[in-house]
């Protein structure tokens, strides 16, 4: 498990960090993302009803299936945890000395 936390799919599953590597934290996430120029009234509107439908059961059915936790935060939740996300990798790509040509 590369996540800080023990999936709840697999809850005996240590994670990376429970097994000698402290701090360990590495996800792959999904999220829906709208262009910078859409009015503010849509995306609280778009937010609103994804958010709806997380809390559906069908839908969270699905998701844990897949072994994917739903989260439904709101558009600025999600906005720091992707510059949060992008400055954690760019990091590591610094520290690898990974370039990009």
């Amino acid at each position: 498990m590369t996540s800080k936390e023990r999936s709840p799919v697999v809850p005996d599953v240590p994670t990376i960090a429970e097994s000698g590597f402290p701090g360990f934290d590495a996800i792959a996430w999904h999220g829906i993302l709208a262009p910078a120029s859409t009015p503010l009234a849509i995306i609280k509107q778009l937010n609103a009803e994804i958010v709806s439908a997380l809390q559906h059961p069908e839908t969270k059915t699905l998701l844990t299936n897949q072994a994917m936790q739903t989260v439904g935060n709101t558009p600025d939740e999600f906005a720091a945890f992707i510059k949060q996300d992008i400055a954690i990798w760019k990091a590591v790509a610094a520290e690898a000395d990974v370039s990009v040509k």
